[in-house]
């Protein structure tokens, strides 16, 4: 746990730097297993629903199912339930709820990219005339 080990003699000698590597690390590590657990929570009360795609396709099979998805803190797994029907794209109603991008990387990884490209970009290298 991390206020045992911040209040321990092993990390009252040692320097901030270090001190800010280890809350850094084992913060996101903390926050990664809270959304993780929201993410299981989820999962485990999902009811099932009836669900028919916009091609008008009933999709009678359901099976579980997951997605990694890269969030700002780390790797997480979304449980969810996937519908099925011979010949058609599966249906994840859980996607749609939780407003997962199509991609793997979560809308704010997403975004903060976005706001890095666009920063940098206005960055500028060597000197400027």
């Amino acid at each position: 746990m991390m206020m045992t080990y911040l209040a321990s003699k092993q990390a009252l000698g040692q320097r901030h730097e270090d001190l800010e590597e280890y809350a850094e690390r084992e913060g996101r590590e903390w926050i990664r297993r809270m959304l993780q657990g929201h993410y299981e929570l989820r999962g485990a009360v999902e009811r099932a629903v009836r669900a028919r795609g916009s091609d008008g396709v009933l999709r009678t099979f359901r099976r579980p199912s997951s997605r990694l998805m890269l969030s700002i803190v780390a790797l997480v797994d979304n449980p969810r339930l996937a519908y099925q029907a011979h010949g058609v794209e599966g249906l994840r109603p859980m996607d749609a709820a939780l407003n997962l991008p199509c991609e793997m990387y979560s809308h704010v990884v997403r975004r903060v990219a976005a706001e890095k490209v666009a920063c940098d970009s206005y960055e500028t290298k060597g000197e400027v005339s």
